[in-house]
C-alpha cells in the first residue's frame, strides 16, 4: 500500500470546500469533524477518486496552532486513507472529504497529540 497523499488527492477552492460543508454527511469525535459527500463517478475518470481537505476554525487558535492541527490531520489521514480507499472503490463512486479540527471539549493546545488526533480520524474512517 502506498501511502502518498498526491496533489490531485486535496481538495482545493472555495467552491469545492463549500460543496461539502453543504451537501455532506457529518461525523464528530472529540477534537475532529469529518465531513462526506458522495457522488456518482463520471465517465472520463478511470477509477474511484477520494479527495480530501482538512481546516481549522480561524478564531480558534493563532495561525502556527492551525497549521500543525491540519499537518496532523494530514499525516494521520495518510497513514490511515486505506480504511476508506477499499469502501470507495466497492461502491464505485467518487468522494469528497473534509477534516475540521472542532473540539466538543476545552482543552489546552499542548494536550492535543498525533494520537489523539489519529484515533478520531480512524472513528471517523472506519464509520464512513
Amino acid at each position: 500500500m502506498l501511502y502518498a497523499l498526491k496533489k490531485a488527492e486535496i481538495l482545493r477552492g472555495k467552491h469545492s470546500f463549500d460543496n461539502v460543508f453543504k451537501h455532506g454527511r457529518v461525523i464528530e469525535t472529540t477534537y475532529v469533524r469529518g465531513l462526506l459527500s458522495i457522488m456518482s463517478k463520471s465517465s472520463d475518470t478511470p477509477k474511484s477518486i477520494i479527495v480530501v481537505g482538512f481546516a481549522t476554525q480561524r478564531g480558534l487558535l493563532n495561525a502556527v496552532e492551525r497549521n500543525r492541527l491540519k499537518r496532523l490531520m494530514r499525516e494521520s489521514y495518510r497513514l490511515n486513507k486505506n480504511m476508506l480507499l477499499r469502501s470507495v472503490e466497492m461502491s464505485q463512486r467518487n468522494a469528497n472529504l473534509v477534516f475540521m479540527y472542532a473540539p466538543k471539549i476545552e482543552v489546552s493546545f499542548n494536550a492535543i497529540t498525533f494520537a489523539s488526533i489519529e484515533n478520531d480520524l480512524k472513528t471517523i474512517l472506519s464509520i464512513m
